[in-house]
């Protein structure tokens, strides 16, 4: 039955319509042969066996490679494993769409086809094919003067430098997309662009700009697909996050989820699973921030997503840090060192050595941690990553008050306070005045010194942000032995007074003094 399909489709015909019917013929016929094995799909999808019913799907692909009766069918199918993600079959489906979209009619799949296959190839980390193949599809869709799959190829072109980091880049596509979706009068699609928009926005540290496109959307909730609700709630999870709203961040972060299970979109699943690793860090649970950050790797390897796991697999890195577990963390950067598509994007390689910075700056190898500081800030100005430039930033001068470069890291901090004060950066503005608070200490400016450390104790504790709130903590009791050892310095003043009337012995004074030194050394360390 499968060869008499396949020559109804291959007979000559000039006719463009009786093709259309020789296919939609074939279809059915196709359709009839199959039918309990439909049938069975059907039941078994409806009984919440998805996986039983995918499996059937899988094999009648396979079998019959002329399922493209009904192109659009296919197209739902490829779609469908992308989010199981079954990438084999997917890679499968999209060639019979790219060969068989050489017939007259079907142009239109075949540019589809190369866009999945580079999607695909994107997740798997083949990342110069993936844009080979997009731009084909952008190509052929130009050729077909179909000004929709121009966008979306457009679109996917977009998200690839904004997965890069490439921001500049991504905002100008997805800018150039708004503007056609806008003459498509295609309101749902300018939604999802808006969506990700905000996305680059927010990875900029443009938190303004972000949430007023962000709320915009969820105003439309109910036009959008569950995908782009469990994007738009994860970005603003995140945007809660970063400016000092964790409860509110937690709830976007379950809607975000919920969502991501409802469209059956694992990969968003494993995501929101990440992001909440960064909110159990923030609140003070480490212990659980790994266990759910390592969890969300061991799923990643299985699911060949490159981009994701060399991501979790650098912030396991800070967490074994914070941990203060540096044998765990180094061998985390040598597994990331040795993934063999480190080097196929220059941010990932940025960003895996700048944790090998703030792994040398642990083991106090603040002059390395500079020298690598400085390598990798000047790819990401390149790549105009705002955030991590801040990060880099913040590191540095945690290096310069180590090294007692005093001046330069009063200059630094300062300027990076009130830039984070500006961008509503409650994550950058409470670290940045523990630090500070950490420099004047090392100055011995205790009134500046309390102050600081006061103002970021406050901020974090209203934004429930744990970790930070110990650290300034902690800067306060330390400031608090400095008080004490000073007072001591005192006493030992008055008492070597009173020794020179003979009302005190030598002993006292030795004890005195051994107390100020330990109160002391403890403060400097």
């Amino acid at each position: 039955m499968a060869r008499r399909y396949k020559e109804l489709l291959d007979c000559p015909a000039d006719n463009q319509w009786f093709k259309r019917i020789q296919r939609a013929l074939a279809f059915l016929i196709w359709r009839f042969v199959h039918i309990k094995k439909y049938t069975k799909i059907y039941v078994l999808e409806k009984s919440g066996r998805d996986d039983e019913g995918a499996e059937i799907k899988r094999s009648l692909l396979e079998k019959n490679p002329i399922f493209l009766g009904d192109m659009t069918h296919i197209q739902t199918l490829v779609l469908e494993f992308m989010y199981i993600p079954d990438y084999p079959t997917v890679n499968y489906a999209t060639n019979l769409m790219i060969q068989y979209g050489n017939t007259p009619g079907l142009e239109h799949f075949q540019a589809l086809g190369y866009l999945f296959k580079g999607i695909v190839q994107y997740r798997t980390g083949d990342y110069e094919k993936s844009i080979a193949n997009i731009k084909k599809a952008l190509q052929l869709s130009c050729e077909n003067r179909d000004l929709q799959a121009v966008v979306r190829s457009m679109f996917s072109l977009a998200q690839i430098h904004y997965s890069q980091n490439e921001m500049a880049k991504a905002v100008v596509l997805f800018k150039k997309c708004i503007e056609r979706n806008k003459s498509l009068g295609n309101f749902n699609k300018l939604l999802a662009t808006y969506s990700e928009l905000s996305a680059a926005y927010l990875a900029l540290g443009k938190y303004k700009s972000a949430r007023k496109l962000i709320e915009f959307c969820l105003q439309h909730e109910k036009r959008l697909d569950q995908d782009n609700i469990a994007f738009l709630y994860y970005d603003l999870s995140e945007l809660q996050m970063m400016t000092g709203n964790l409860v509110d961040a937690r709830s976007a972060l379950e809607r975000c989820a919920s969502a991501a299970k409802r469209a059956g979109n694992t990969v968003m699943q494993y995501a929101a699973m990440s992001l909440q690793s960064r909110l159990e860090e923030f609140s003070g649970n480490l212990s659980k921030a790994i266990e759910l950050l390592r969890k969300s790797i061991d799923l990643q390897k299985e699911l060949g997503t490159t981009e994701v796991l060399i991501d979790n697999m650098c912030q396991l890195v800070h967490l074994y840090i914070l941990q203060n577990d540096l044998n765990r963390a180094s061998d985390t950067l040598l597994a990331i060192e040795l993934n063999p598509n480190i080097s196929s994007i220059e941010e990932f390689e940025a960003q895996q050595k700048y944790y090998r910075a703030e792994l040398a700056q642990s083991q106090d190898k603040h002059e390395e941690a500079l020298e690598i500081l400085d390598e990798v800030e000047e790819i990401f100005q390149d790549l105009d990553d705002t955030l991590m430039l801040t990060l880099i930033q913040l590191t540095r001068v945690e290096s310069f008050v180590a090294l007692k470069r005093i001046d330069e890291a009063d200059e630094k901090i300062s300027e990076i306070i009130k830039n984070a004060i500006e961008n509503g950066a409650k994550v950058s503005e409470i670290r940045g005045r523990i630090i500070q608070s950490a420099l004047y200490l090392r100055n011995h400016d205790l009134r500046k010194a309390r102050s600081s450390s006061e103002l970021a104790i406050k901020a974090a504790r209203t934004a429930g942000y744990e970790t930070f709130a110990e650290d300034a903590h902690d800067i306060m009791t330390r400031i608090g032995n400095l008080e004490s050892a000073l007072s001591h310095y005192d006493e030992v003043d008055r008492i070597q007074e009173d020794t020179k009337k003979d009302e005190i012995s030598l002993d006292d004074i030795k004890a005195y003094i051994a107390r100020a030194k330990s109160i002391a050394s403890a403060v400097d360390s």
